[in-house]
């Protein structure tokens, strides 16, 4: 079930933001982390974090991730995947 779970997830990365294949590992994990936590209704609603993504500007990225309610409510894991958006890498 988990696999499944993981495959749609990716499958919503993938329609909700176009330029997903383009990512490196890193920030396509942390697409595919915040799909499999809001689904793709909710991670699309992210428009300036997309668009910041089509234009790889990672910093613009973080920020509006950080910049969400999501970010407040999912604690630690905001904090772990913005670094990661920002920096490439994770912590």
């Amino acid at each position: 079930m988990l696999s499944n779970d993981i495959d749609e997830a990716i499958d919503i990365a993938r329609s909700v933001v176009p330029i997903f294949d383009k990512l490196d590992d890193v920030r396509q994990e942390v697409v595919i982390n915040m799909a499999f936590n809001m689904g793709a209704p909710r991670l699309a609603g992210f428009k300036q974090f997309i668009a910041a993504l089509m234009r790889f500007d990672f910093h613009r990225a973080t920020a509006e991730m950080m910049d969400s309610k999501w970010y407040d409510q999912v604690g630690a894991r905001g904090k772990r995947l913005a670094y990661a958006m920002r920096e490439g890498c994770f912590e």
